[in-house]
């Protein structure tokens, strides 16, 4: 059989596709390039915004016009949180949730639909790399958090973190097979082994991978607040290995400590803060990206102030801004949105900011 693959969303989006690439041509099937020629079609979708949600569910509906013989199976976090959208687009299709694209050999050949959210461990599994020199590797699944504003969560669910053995094993093979780029990624790479023990393990993890021979290095994935400022000092320690790249990306989302306490993000501004500084006290070179959502419904104009105050007394080197979408299944589905007018204005000053501040 021969199957064709679109990707959207996230690092650990591409590495399923990664992963689902490598354990189809293990079992004889062949990945083309040219959709027109292809047996089954295999999308891996994303359900974090909604912006993506729509471009997917629209590649879905051209997909399901133009090949409508074709087989189609559609993977990741839309099949768990928005199964009958996608029904109602392709009603033949068979699905297969997100923590479940190790047995995606299993959906094919049986002809089944598996989208029970048990995890299985997404490592050391074979893998087809579209950059044969960057090596994606999943640390976890799931998180710690309960934002009133993601639905990645409820497809995800709760954090469960891979054994360190397994992640230095992987990280070793793709270093043996010509990487020399390792991208540790997670939900949240910060909540990496509160799990097995409570704690971040993540600075552990990394003084491990640090030994590994070879000539690499690693770039970290992104890290909320919350779980960082309880492993600070360890975490700047671990990065002082030449190896580690001198990156941080930590989301903020807003200014005002009233609007995270709305959003359910556990930490403060200050906290933030606290972890910015440390790390730049440490690592004056270090680049830091941080995320921000405009227009949350609590969010008064005085609050959306203090989150432009607090982008010009941080100056992060990359600031991602997405406006507040409602999605459905989460808590703040509920709550009333800005006018678009209003949400257009705060994200053009809010972006007009982040370029003045980027150059």
């Amino acid at each position: 059989m021969k199957v064709y693959l679109e990707v959207y969303g996230c690092a650990a989006a591409q590495s399923d596709s990664e992963i689902m690439s490598g354990l189809l041509t293990q079992a004889g099937y062949t990945i083309i390039d040219n959709i027109d020629h292809s047996d089954a079609i295999l999308i891996t979708t994303c359900d974090v915004k909604q912006v993506t949600e729509q471009k997917t569910l629209d590649r879905l509906a051209i997909l399901a016009k133009k090949y409508p013989n074709k087989r189609f199976i559609i993977v990741g976090c839309m099949v768990d949180n928005r199964l009958n959208k996608i029904k109602k687009i392709l009603p033949t299709a068979r699905l297969v949730g997100t923590n479940k694209i190790t047995e995606i050999i299993t959906a094919i050949e049986k002809n089944i639909d598996l989208t029970d959210k048990s995890k299985t461990e997404k490592i050391c599994l074979p893998r087809i790399r579209k950059d044969k020199s960057i090596g994606i590797v999943q640390i976890s699944e799931g998180c710690r958090g309960s934002c009133n504003f993601c639905s990645t969560r409820l497809a995800k669910g709760t954090i469960y973190s891979y054994p360190i053995e397994k992640i230095l094993e992987d990280v070793s093979s793709l270093i043996r097979d010509g990487c020399n780029k390792i991208y540790l990624t997670s939900q949240d790479t910060g909540a990496y082994g509160f799990d097995l023990e409570e704690k971040s393990l993540l600075s552990k993890l990394l003084e491990k991978i640090s030994a590994i021979e070879g000539d690499f290095t690693i770039r970290i994935g992104m890290m909320n607040p919350d779980n960082i400022i309880l492993a600070l000092t360890d975490l700047i320690s671990a990065y002082r290995n030449k190896k580690i790249i001198k990156f941080l990306h930590l989301p903020v989302q807003s200014g005002s400590n009233q609007v995270l306490k709305a959003m359910n993000r556990h930490y403060t501004i200050e906290q933030f803060k606290t972890i910015v500084s440390a790390f730049r006290q440490a690592y004056p070179e270090i680049v830091i990206w941080t995320d921000i959502i405009v227009g949350y419904p609590s969010e008064s104009e005085q609050q959306f102030q203090a989150t432009l105050n607090l982008l010009k007394e941080i100056k992060p080197n990359y600031t991602h801004i997405s406006r507040f979408a409602k999605r459905e299944g989460t808590p703040a589905a509920s709550l009333k949105q800005f006018p678009t007018e209003e949400m257009k204005r705060r994200t053009r000053i809010c972006s007009e900011l982040v370029r003045k501040l980027e150059h």
